[in-house]
């Protein structure tokens, strides 16, 4: 299931994925929507309101969300791939609001809403996100300015994992593999620029979201006399 959000009319809405039963697809599920090796059209595609599962009761309504909250993403992570966050802010708050769905039989498409108190450095409006099937708790990574932090979404609890110089600015922080339960899916790169230059920390974690204690648990890419250039994304390649 493919979930979006609807801007204009501050909604989520979805689109069946034919094959997928879970919140994670390859790009082969929407090739619909891509359509490669063709002339580009600007067309749309269907989808439909999130609706409700059977009797189980939504624990918020999918079909209106307040007008003022920007949704900044939605990430896909924990309970083996059947768990997605909607992630929002409203301008000039210091509050993280979290929409979760689910697509298991047994609970309702909207499960829970959270709000989040963020510190009080954090800009919600430059901040990225990233969560992965390791996770089983409802958990997510924040990248923002030059710091990592773990956000807790049932404890209302943020904590600090690593730390950049103090003039790296994220660009953008992704899972090695976040559709596995192994070492792949807990390791989270994360790409800073410095001015001109950029750099890449690879970060290793433990089941709970805290920096391993193994050496090498945070590993920099692209520093000291062999920086990289401006990065702009990241991305992983793996057999």
């Amino acid at each position: 299931m493919l979930y979006f959000y609807d801007s204009q009319n501050h909604r989520f809405l979805k689109r069946p994925a034919f094959g997928l039963s879970d919140f994670y697809g390859t790009p082969y599920k929407s090739v619909s929507m891509r359509r490669y090796g063709s002339a580009w059209v600007d067309r749309g595609v269907p989808v439909r309101p999130v609706g409700q599962r059977d009797t189980y009761v939504n624990a918020f309504n999918p079909d209106t969300i307040p007008a003022d909250l920007t949704i900044t993403d939605i990430v896909a992570g924990g309970a083996y791939g059947s768990q997605l966050y909607g992630i929002g802010y409203r301008t000039g708050s210091k509050q993280l609001t979290v929409y979760k769905f689910s697509c298991r039989d047994t609970e309702p498409h909207c499960v829970a809403q959270y709000t989040v108190n963020m510190p009080s450095e954090v800009d919600l409006s430059t901040a990225k996100f990233a969560a992965s099937y390791a996770f089983s708790a409802d958990l997510l990574f924040m990248a923002a300015a030059n710091k990592v932090y773990r956000v807790d979404l049932k404890r209302n609890k943020v904590v600090e994992v690593y730390a950049a110089p103090s003039d790296a600015q994220v660009v953008c922080a992704k899972f090695k593999n976040r559709e596995t339960a192994e070492i792949l899916g807990t390791t989270m790169g994360v790409a800073y620029n410095q001015g001109d230059k950029g750099m890449v920390v690879e970060l290793k974690l433990t089941a709970s979201g805290d920096l391993a204690h193994v050496s090498n648990a945070s590993f920099v890419y692209g520093n000291g006399s062999l920086p990289f250039g401006k990065i702009a994304d990241i991305t992983y390649s793996y057999e």
